[in-house]
């Protein structure tokens, strides 16, 4: 529904049907539930890591229900943009591969792990919780960004490509 939503607003021609007070949510208030929605998930792994020693993650975080409600207004919010230049361009790539970094994230995410066993990386045990989840996001972005170049070399692989193309 959202996705049909999106597609029509850029079009310009929204069926009644397709209407929802969601859609009509500001850029304030989607900005404000995203900040909510990931301040609960980070008490949640604080909670997860207090309780289970659980670093770096959030036990079952795609089925919790901030998850959720954050997607929903990242995209609603991601959908009203108009990107224009260079940007349009690096979000089509992005956009292009967004199968294939799902398909490999979780391969990305497991050398992650097993790479925080080294012991160039055992200081992340010492740190504070600040630090450990600032460092979470860095190390997540960089597990995106070569999850993405992956899926683009492989998206230009004959055979190969059908795995990461929807």
């Amino acid at each position: 529904m959202i996705g049909r939503y999106l597609k029509q607003k850029q079009t310009g021609e929204l069926d009644a049907d397709v209407h929802h007070p969601l859609f009509d949510i500001s850029w304030g208030e989607a900005s404000a539930g995203i900040v909510v929605c990931y301040a609960l998930t980070l008490l949640i792994q604080r909670y997860q890591h207090a309780t289970h020693g659980t670093n770096l993650t959030v036990e079952n975080g795609y089925w919790l229900l901030p998850s959720f409600v954050a997607t929903i207004l990242i995209l609603l919010v991601l959908g009203r943009v108009n990107i224009q230049g260079i940007w349009a361009k690096v979000f089509q790539v992005i956009g292009m591969n967004t199968f294939g970094v799902y398909m490999l994230h979780l391969v990305g995410l497991v050398l992650l792990s097993r790479l925080q066993a080294l012991p160039w990386l055992q200081f992340m045990g010492n740190l504070n919780s600040v630090a450990v989840t600032l460092l979470n996001v860095v190390l997540c972005g960089c597990v995106f960004a070569i999850c993405l170049a992956v899926s683009v070399l492989f998206r230009k692989i004959p055979y190969i490509n059908r795995l990461f193309a929807l």
